[in-house]
């Protein structure tokens, strides 16, 4: 794998995983405690989904110019 391929998964993975996590700090404010936020499937889920599109988004699955 490429250097270029390796630097847009760990881009894309870290936007991801940061992502899903500050979405569910705001959580924290509606008084849900940490384990019911962060252990349970749908965090899972979430992380997953994130993950996902911040790696395809950053490798260029996602385009937003047309093509020509």
């Amino acid at each position: 794998m490429s250097e270029k391929w390796k630097n847009k998964i760990k881009t894309g993975g870290i936007w991801g995983g940061m992502t899903a996590i500050i979405s569910n700090l705001f959580r924290l404010a509606d008084h849900v405690s940490f384990e019911d936020i962060f252990f349970t499937y749908r965090f899972l889920l979430e992380l997953l989904v994130f993950l996902v599109v911040g790696i395809l988004f950053f490798s260029g699955g996602f385009n937003v110019k047309p093509k020509e």
